[in-house]
């Protein structure tokens, strides 16, 4: 059942999350999201197109993000991304939670999302 876990804590990187009760540490995987164009214009995620350095996808075990909601501070080495979204799965390998982060710019005690 802890396999997903597994996979996660093997190939994902340390981060920290900010949360109502303090900073929660674990371990998650980020990447950058992909788009590509529909033929009716919407926008899909896709792997195959063009990568979004602004927008990330994040899987992490489900008690990393439990108390975590929309705009709560994420943190990976330098980068530092506010959550857009969450989703929780569960199968028969393990659950996870899948969030999409918003990469966030300091400039002079500014904080702004890089768009």
């Amino acid at each position: 059942m802890e396999q997903l876990e597994g996979a996660i804590r093997q190939t994902g990187v340390e981060i920290y999350v900010e949360t109502e009760d303090g900073l929660k540490k674990g371990i998650a995987v980020i990447y950058p999201m992909r788009y590509r164009q529909k033929q009716w214009g919407g926008v899909e995620r896709n792997e195959e197109g063009r990568s979004d350095a602004k927008r990330y996808f994040m899987f992490c075990a489900p008690q990393l993000l439990e108390k975590a909601d929309f705009g709560a501070y994420i943190y990976e080495g330098r980068n530092k991304y506010r959550l857009i979204w969450k989703d929780e799965f569960v199968c028969r390998i393990g659950g996870y939670v899948k969030a999409c982060l918003r990469k966030v710019a300091e400039e002079k005690n500014d904080e702004q999302f890089i768009y």
